[in-house]
């Protein structure tokens, strides 16, 4: 609509107000006042980006798509030159020059695969893929098989998997060769996060949780893995359900929100990260209503 596209776009301006470009194209965010970046910022700005663009390219202005295009392709090069020897990326960077620095993030190293993944796709990038399937295999290698060599319920698997499930989704349903195996992946992933990790026993939020398994759902779903379909439908289902009753304004609200009635517009649609705790976070609420769009659109309305 009008009205998304006007708020999406006001909202890319206000990152385009706080990003550098080096000497290279390389363009990264910078917040007021800090000294230093995060890699997974620019990948999630990136993404906002491709999304968007994918969306609505064809009804742009052609000087707006000129300007989106180009601080995309800046935010791209910026992941590209923090991509390390070893397929991971570096985690940090300084904001007076966006030189970057520091050992690699599970969380960064997934959101930058997806974003990478997701322009090559969408976008025409086709000469991302020589990071890609390199990028995919280790950190397949040192944040899942490795992490959980380590540690069976492992955290870094943890930070990893929604945005490597969601990746390796992207490159297994893009029809190049020799991809197969990052759809066992995914599905390998979801098992993990329902029989270790136990997402549907948690007592904080795990919306995360259901942007992996409805990739591996839809896996299942494309594969004619009957048990696992099943599986994770009844999870999706269970989890879901759960979490929407603590979501702010939600018909099904849970008995502590009914207790706590609030008509704070910022607060509807919310989502609590317990039961019982009013606080909202922002990450909290994006994660759950991105769980909700995918479930729509591969569980519930296919």
């Amino acid at each position: 609509s009008v009205e998304l596209a006007a708020a999406i776009e006001k909202a890319l301006a206000f990152f385009r107000k706080h990003s550098k470009t080096d000497a290279k194209g390389h363009r990264y965010i910078v917040y007021p006042g800090d000294l230093r970046g995060s890699t997974g910022t620019v990948a999630l700005i990136a993404l906002a980006h491709i999304d968007y663009l994918r969306t609505v390219k064809d009804k742009l202005p052609a000087g707006k798509l000129m300007e989106l295009e180009k601080d995309l392709d800046g935010y791209l090069a910026f992941l590209v030159g923090a991509w390390r020897n070893d397929g991971l990326w570096h985690s940090r960077y300084r904001n007076d020059t966006g030189e970057v620095y520091g050992s690699a993030s599970p969380y960064f190293d997934g959101e930058s695969l997806l974003a990478l993944v997701k322009a090559a796709r969408y976008l025409g990038r086709d000469d991302l893929w020589n990071i890609i399937i390199p990028a995919a295999d280790s950190g397949y290698k040192r944040n899942i098989k490795e992490a959980l060599d380590f540690d069976p319920d492992s955290r870094i698997t943890k930070g990893y998997y929604q945005w490597s499930s969601m990746a390796f989704f992207e490159i297994a349903t893009s029809g190049r060769q020799g991809v197969e195996k990052y759809g066992t992946y995914v599905i390998e992933l979801a098992d993990w996060m329902i029989d270790v990790h136990k997402t549907l026993v948690r007592t904080r939020n795990t919306a995360y949780a259901y942007e992996g398994i409805i990739h591996a759902y839809e896996m299942a779903r494309q594969r004619a893995l009957t048990s696992e379909l099943a599986k994770f439908r009844c999870v999706i289902e269970l989890g879901l359900g759960k979490l929407t009753s603590w979501q702010v304004g939600s018909p099904i609200a849970n008995k502590y929100i009914r207790q706590h009635p609030t008509k704070d517009p910022k607060a509807i649609g919310g989502v609590q990260n317990h039961r019982k705790e009013a606080p909202l976070r922002i990450d909290v609420a994006q994660h759950q209503m991105h769980a909700v769009v995918l479930a729509l659109q591969y569980v519930f309305l296919q």
